[in-house]
């Protein structure tokens, strides 16, 4: 019985994490690398969680968030929908205004 309550209650708190997330995106256009850096007490979660649904190991993921590669245009939409923003938005092309921020 405690078990489950834990994890239903773990269930619950990590939504209610990521719809905090997707808030503050919405009110702060920021890239990949800015928004991982902006949630430090949940960076390492955060990067496990993006390896996990990209089917990546974390030193990609890490190679994301630094700029030495881009994902693929597949895994940065399913990065873009975990965190409820655009991809536009967190992988802004070359030349865009976003990109030279």
């Amino acid at each position: 019985m405690f078990a489950s309550c834990t994890k239903i209650c773990t269930v619950k708190l990590k939504r209610l994490h990521l719809i905090t997330i997707k808030r503050t995106l919405k009110n702060l256009k920021m890239d990949l690398a800015t928004y991982v850096t902006n949630t430090p007490n949940k960076r390492e979660e955060l990067i496990k969680e993006l390896a996990e649904i990209t089917c990546s190991d974390v030193t990609s993921v890490y190679r994301w968030i630094n700029g030495r590669n881009t994902p693929p245009a597949i895994k940065q939409k399913l990065i873009a929908e975990h965190l409820g923003v655009t991809v536009e938005e967190l992988f802004p092309s070359p030349g865009t205004k976003e990109a030279e921020k």
